[in-house]
Order: C-alpha cells, then structure tokens, then sequence
C-alpha cells in the first residue's frame, strides 16, 4: 500500500488494514445508470467479516455506511450492500459511487486495475467503523499494444 494511502487511513484512526482484492474497471461500474461499485465475494484475498457476519449481512440484505478512501485521496461515506450479481454474491458500493467517479476522472476509468483495501475505525463504547480504501494500480494491457510490439 503507498505510504500516502496508509497514512490517510491511520489518520482516520484505521486499524487491521487488508488487502481485499485486485479490481478490474468494468464500463458497468462507472455507468450512471448503474450507479454503483461491485466486488465479487468468491475474488476476495481475505474478508473483513467474521464467515458469521458476512452470512448475516447477506441473508438479511442489510446496509452499512462506509468511509472510502478515494483514489485522489478524499475521504467519502458510501452505502455498502449486498447483491447477487451474475449468480454470485457481491458487496457493493452505491449511494454516492457517482460522485467519486466524478472526482476521480483521470483514475476511474475503464479496464483500470485496482486494490481494495479494508480497514476498521474503532470508537468508544459502539461497535467500529468499516473503511475502504480504493487504489489505482495499473491498467490491463490494450491487446493491440501488445501485438504492435
């Protein structure tokens, strides 16, 4: 993870940070129409729930406020759902998912590979804050690149 990322999370108070998974851009997650970030479970490198939690979150279709750490560094607060997608489970990013490709038109982009990390902001007294951070670190190669070298 870049320093400039961990430092930002442990600004936040972010503790347990994990990498979650490699993210490849789809068109469909930077649609308007769609509006939202999907993460298929069965991609997952390690999971932030407890197998317990996760169950529960799926089974009673719940909805968690998150913090998200964006590409450009801005800290914004997105649901976090549960869907079936392809007939397979996903977590998904929605509510405000537009607005961060907005402001992070020269990183959200399609075919762009990402990091997914999770983190957890503990508070006093509550159960703690779930966190992401979204980080850019390459693109898939354009086929017709690599046939012309």
């Amino acid at each position: 993870m870049p320093e400039n990322f961990r430092k930002c999370i442990e600004e936040l108070g972010g503790i347990d940070i994990n990498l979650v998974m490699h993210k490849v851009i789809y068109d469909t997650d930077l649609s308007k129409t769609h509006s939202r970030l999907s993460m298929t479970i069965k991609k997952f490198l390690n999971k932030f729930f407890s197998d317990d939690e996760e169950r529960k979150f799926m089974r009673d279709k719940e909805s968690k406020e998150v913090k998200l750490v964006e590409p450009c560094l801005r800290v914004s607060k997105v649901n976090m759902t549960s869907w079936l997608i392809g007939g397979s489970d996903a977590f998904v990013f929605n509510n405000q998912w537009n607005q961060i490709v907005v402001n992070n038109p020269d990183t959200l982009k399609t075919m762009a590979i990402f990091q997914i990390w999770s983190f957890w902001v503990p508070r006093q007294l509550e159960k703690p804050d779930l966190g992401f951070a979204l980080i850019k670190v390459g693109d898939v190669p354009d086929k017709e690149s690599d046939v012309k070298s």
